[in-house]
């Protein structure tokens, strides 16, 4: 009684799967790699000769560093031990002074950044207030706020500067009016 439907034919067993059903007939070759050709977009291509003046200029440049390397490594070479570790601190020492230059400006960035978002500025002018140190920083932080200050404020009464609109002429012939409305424009004018 438990017996399984086993199909007489696969979707996988026909060429094309469903589309081996439908009404139209299947032209892939032609039409498709038509599309595909005007679907990829255009590369440039390159002269041989504008290629052989990148890959020279690109030889040129690795020779340069790898002559560069090579005499560094001779002058090593020829150096006695004493003055090698002295070469070897002096380049640990610039490395040192780039990493610490670069962990200031970053502690600066942060605090300009901060100060700037206590003070209702948004914090991507940050980059434009970095001093020297924090309290070149915080000077020029207090000039930014001073000069942002003023702009804003210049601006915003730009905007809703206009005339003040002139009174209405609210003479009402008070003649063929109740006398309830007319009581009522009397004081509503004054």
């Amino acid at each position: 009684m438990n017996k399984r439907f086993k199909p007489a034919l696969r979707l996988s067993d026909v060429k094309n799967g469903l589309q081996y059903f439908s009404e139209e007939e299947i032209e892939q070759n032609e039409e498709q790699t038509e599309e595909v050709e005007k679907k990829t977009p255009d590369q440039k291509l390159f002269s041989q000769e504008e290629l052989n003046k990148v890959v020279a200029k690109i030889r040129k440049q690795e020779s340069a560093k790898a002559h560069e390397a090579a005499m560094k490594e001779l002058k090593l070479q020829n150096m006695s031990k004493e003055e090698r570790m002295m070469e070897e601190m002096k380049e640990m020492k610039a490395e040192l002074e780039a990493a610490k230059s670069v962990a200031q400006r970053s502690k600066l960035r942060d605090y300009s950044a901060k100060n700037l978002r206590e003070m209702g500025i948004d914090p991507a002018f940050a980059d434009f207030v970095i001093g020297g140190n924090e309290e070149e920083t915080s000077e020029k932080l207090a000039a930014f706020k001073n000069q942002f200050d003023r702009v804003w404020s210049a601006r915003v009464k730009s905007e809703i500067a206009t005339e003040t609109p002139k009174k209405a002429d609210t003479s009402v012939n008070t003649a063929n009016l109740d006398p309830e409305t007319a009581a009522f424009l009397k004081e509503f004018n004054n």
